[in-house]
């Protein structure tokens, strides 16, 4: 997979990655939703920039493949995102998602979107993306971030200490990427 200068536009030129099974399309949509968010918490210049758009176009094709409605035309989906900042669509749509397929939602109480050996996620996105399997999004839960599941004492502590979408990126001896969403 090569990524270009302009960042994520492969994603719009991969028309394979919409016919991926659902549970994948589900968790990489929460995932980037929740990158998304990350990206315009730490910076004003992730908002409208090359990155932003290609993914948000991407993620609207991935939201209408899974909810079933095309969300640019959906009445309430655009009535909403219309005034909303970026931070707020980002939030509505990992709401809406999760509302959507809540049986593919872990019920527990603290939910995070998981990016296992992302690396610096800039970079490894794409090649993970690529990858159209399971193993590299996930979402994980409390009961899956645990010592029993193989994090250390530290590891559990931080993973614990997360604030609602706040984030640890480049995590680990395996450089995981977690965001608390629930």
């Amino acid at each position: 997979m090569n990524k270009t200068a302009t960042g994520f536009d492969f994603l719009l030129e991969d028309p394979s990655l919409l016919e991926t099974p659902v549970r994948f399309r589900f968790e990489l949509a929460i995932f980037l939703s929740a990158y998304s968010l990350l990206q315009y918490q730490k910076s004003d210049d992730y908002w409208g920039g090359s990155d932003d758009v290609n993914i948000m176009n991407f993620l609207c094709l991935l939201l209408s493949s899974l909810v079933g409605v095309d969300v640019t035309e959906e009445e309430s989906w655009t009535q909403y995102t219309n005034r909303a900042t970026s931070e707020e669509i980002a939030k509505f749509n990992i709401d809406q998602l999760i509302k959507s397929l809540p049986s593919l939602v872990p019920k527990h109480t603290k939910l995070y979107a998981f990016a296992f050996e992302a690396g610096d996620l800039i970079d490894s996105l794409p090649e993970l993306i690529a990858l159209k399997d399971n193993y590299h999004f996930s979402l994980a839960t409390e009961a899956t971030t645990d010592a029993d599941s193989g994090w250390s004492v530290e590891e559990v502590e931080t993973i614990n200490s997360l604030q609602l979408f706040e984030a640890v990126e480049n995590f680990s001896h395996s450089q995981n990427t977690l965001i608390r969403i629930r």
